[in-house]
């Protein structure tokens, strides 16, 4: 019996045989074509893989026909390798696996009867389905790949049209673009570090990656209405939530981060507080506290207020920064007045009326650096002060490993699995119907 598969993989394979008990090739005596083949097999699948990935910049509404369309080409393709020329002798390396499978079916129908009738259709079927297979894979990268392209090379994005938040708010007024109201608060935050951030944010990987898993956290979790990007700065998340279909407003109370944000082509943005804008309570679907909460003493004033303008199924998202042995001089900098763990984050918003639906650490890898770059050197004090950008550019070297990394974080963030460890907070929370 093992003899028999060993003997049905071989037939399958293009350009081999047994002849008695030795393998033969169907062109014996010319090793230079045996090598040829191997080779050419071995580069066939590769290259058609780069074509597909650049035939898929065409734009994705069309994705379906044109993956009909080279599954139908593959199939004609297929049929093209049972030639007995060299060519057909090459292009059937390609379909290796599905010769097996092939010659499976033809194993079990060998004896006939009611089993090969029944076996026939699956026979054909197989195939269609397989090169469908090749072309999904070919294409895996389509609609990413195209966005990505498209706001590149054009500096294109989804439009989004403008919110009209009067509906929201009764004293927001509108004045070239921008809302804004009359407030007076103290901001625990350097203005000048609006112009820092917006300088090195588009080059940062730690805010492309925050952006990424703050992304697949929304398409996770979030249900519907307007999102708020409460003190979002330069309005980096609030663009990047707008280019991904989301209606987004930036409410931020630095004039530096409103003029920037305006620069970055944020579409809706509020000149104020959250306090002070004046939002209706109740009627709000999200609002972001992207690296807020640590800014202030006492966070509880801002987490009661979001509690009571979210929507009953509303969402709470708030990203911070994780651990107090992380703790160095770019947090005094910053402005900071806290570092959390998940447990104290969590207890935090049940406190205020919270219910948890989301909890995970991101930035597996960056704690061990941070301790050894930043804390380390303060605590010997051999330490030169603070440099926020040498912290923000990953290096050549070390970019493809960290890549890897940061590419499994947005892996279990899709999937909703938590990581166990990082050097952020990540937590989306809805109002507690316990405590309405």
């Amino acid at each position: 019996m093992f003899a028999g598969v060993i003997n049905s993989i071989v037939v399958a394979c293009p350009g081999c045989s047994f002849q008695g008990t030795s393998l033969r090739l169907q062109y014996p005596g010319d090793v230079f074509w045996a090598w040829l083949i191997v080779i050419s097999a071995s580069s066939i699948v590769p290259l058609l893989t780069l074509c597909g990935m650049r035939f898929s910049h065409s734009r994705p509404d069309v994705s379906k026909i044109r993956t009909a369309i080279l599954t139908v080409f593959f199939v004609i393709i297929y049929f093209l390798s049972f030639s007995s020329t060299f060519s057909g002798l090459i292009l059937s390396w390609l379909f290796f696996p599905l010769n097996i499978i092939q010659i499976i079916f033809l194993g079990l129908s060998w004896n006939g009867g009611p089993i090969a009738i029944l076996l026939i259709p699956l026979q054909i079927a197989v195939i269609p389905a397989y090169m469908y297979v090749i072309v999904k894979i070919m294409l895996r990268h389509d609609r990413k790949l195209y966005w990505k392209s498209v706001r590149k090379e054009n500096g294109w994005h989804r439009p989004m049209p403008s919110i009209d938040l009067s509906d929201y708010s009764p004293v927001l007024k509108q004045k070239d673009g921008i809302w804004s109201v009359n407030f007076n608060a103290d901001i625990s935050y350097p203005e000048d570090s609006h112009d820092i951030c917006f300088n090195m944010e588009n080059d940062s990987f730690w805010f492309a990656h925050r952006n990424n898993c703050i992304i697949e956290t929304f398409r996770k979790h979030h249900s519907d209405g307007i999102i708020i990007d409460v003190g979002g700065g330069n309005g980096y998340v609030t663009k990047r939530l707008e280019d991904e279909g989301f209606q987004a407003v930036l409410v931020e109370p630095g004039i530096q981060g409103v003029a920037n944000a305006r620069k970055r082509g944020v579409q809706n943005i509020v000149h104020a507080t959250l306090e002070d804008a004046g939002f209706k309570p109740g009627r709000i679907g999200g609002i972001c506290l992207f690296d807020v909460i640590e800014h202030l003493p006492d966070e509880t004033c801002i987490l009661n207020t979001v509690r009571t303008l979210l929507k009953e199924d509303g969402r709470l998202y708030v990203t911070v920064p994780a651990f107090k042995f992380l703790w160095s001089s770019i947090d005094d900098y910053s402005g900071h007045y806290h570092r959390y763990t998940l447990k104290s984050l969590c207890n935090l918003l049940e406190r205020c009326g919270f219910k948890v639906l989301y909890k995970t650490y991101f930035f597996s890898i960056l704690p061990l650096p941070q301790f050894l770059l930043r804390v380390l050197p303060e605590w010997l004090k051999i330490s030169k002060g603070h440099n926020v950008s040498m912290y923000h550019n990953q290096g050549k070297i070390s970019s493809n490993l960290l890549n890897l990394v940061w590419r499994r974080e947005i892996k279990r963030l899709s999937k909703g699995s938590t990581i166990l460890f990082g050097s952020s907070c990540m937590v989306v929370a809805t109002p507690d119907a316990r405590n309405t």
